[in-house]
């Protein structure tokens, strides 16, 4: 129960941030870790379903982690710029897309090495 009730402050304090500018105090990791585990599925659902879309704009952005022969170690990251994407909920789903995809049979059912990712996130605050 004190486990939540931190967690409640961390999210009181986040709504306060968004609100007045004032920085959340995450120095309490039990709370920022419910916090992220209470959040990831749904955060990381979001994206993940946006860059499965079938629009032009999302195929050329899935396009991107589709792995190729050559191997992810031949080839640049793939680089994500995740503004406000607190504890990096976006890099968590890009890089899930990514291992799905290289999962994904080719031809004799051999996986290739997943694209590798590269995020920056740009918070409220700088840390």
């Amino acid at each position: 129960e004190a486990k939540a009730a931190r967690e409640a402050s961390l999210t009181a304090a986040l709504g306060v941030a968004l609100r007045d500018g004032v920085p959340a105090d995450f120095s309490d990791g039990d709370a920022l870790t419910a916090y992220t585990r209470e959040r990831l599925q749904t955060r990381c659902r979001y994206l993940h379903v946006l860059l499965l879309c079938d629009d032009e704009i999302c195929s050329a952005a899935r396009q991107l982690l589709i792995p190729t022969s050559g191997g992810s170690e031949s080839s640049a990251p793939v680089s994500v710029l995740s503004i406000g994407g607190g504890p990096a909920f976006d890099h968590v789903a890009v890089r899930l897309l990514a291992a799905f995809l290289a999962w994904m049979p080719c031809g004799g059912g051999a996986s290739l090495p997943a694209v590798r990712v590269r995020t920056v996130v740009l918070d409220l605050f700088e840390e």
